[in-house]
């Protein structure tokens, strides 16, 4: 049986699927290299584009699973999402929610670090797996659904859901970034666009409200 530990760095490994994907809105130039230039970022913005670096995204969801597991995250998007900013003086609100779609192939040893056993990999033991998994995903994503079967030796397993990504957090402006906290992020405001380059949302496009 999966251990209370183990299955806590699934959940907790959701709480980045933020950065780890999104559907383009807008045509390719939207994710061009952002020229950081700064600008008045007060009031509210309506995002319009996500442009992650797929690579980036795997291998932040793969950190926050067992040594063992690392390499598992196949892939990470979230296919439609509605997202809104507002930025005070001081504070910024994240606002909405992302559908998510993750890949992921779970090998033996895998499954043996995560349950702290080691188990054989059949259909059944995939099954059990993600059927413990999921109660603990649903934590974080209440609909979530977690299908894991054996394919090529490994448990393949299918994630979707609907994840709330509703945030506040404090932050300065310095230079032509956005601090918050320990995470500098470049941005630009040209007329009512906004560019946002950040290590939780990747690059990010939206326009004044």
């Amino acid at each position: 049986m999966l251990s209370r530990t183990r299955l806590g760095l699934l959940s907790a490994c959701i709480a980045l699927l933020v950065g780890c994907g999104g559907k383009k809105k807008g045509g390719p130039d939207l994710c061009s290299e952002l020229q950081a230039c700064g600008g008045d970022v007060l009031g509210s913005w309506q995002v319009d584009a996500l442009c992650p670096d797929p690579m980036t995204a795997t291998q932040l969801l793969g950190a926050q699973l067992p040594a063992a597991c690392q390499d598992a995250v196949q892939s990470v998007e979230l296919p439609t999402y509605e997202l809104a900013l507002e930025y005070t003086a001081t504070t910024r609100s994240v606002t909405g929610t992302a559908a998510i779609d993750a890949r992921m192939s779970l090998s033996q040893r895998c499954v043996a670090a995560a349950a702290q056993l080691q188990l054989p990999l059949s259909d059944t033991v995939c099954g059990l797996v993600g059927s413990l998994a999921v109660l603990q995903l649903r934590a974080n994503v209440p609909d979530a659904m977690l299908s894991c079967t054996l394919v090529d030796g490994n448990c393949a397993c299918d994630l979707t859901g609907t994840l709330p990504l509703d945030s506040t957090a404090s932050y300065v402006v310095r230079d032509n970034q956005l601090v918050e906290g320990d995470s500098a992020q470049d941005y630009c405001v040209s007329g009512n666009q906004l560019a946002l380059r950040s290590v939780e949302l990747g690059q990010l496009h939206a326009h004044r409200q």
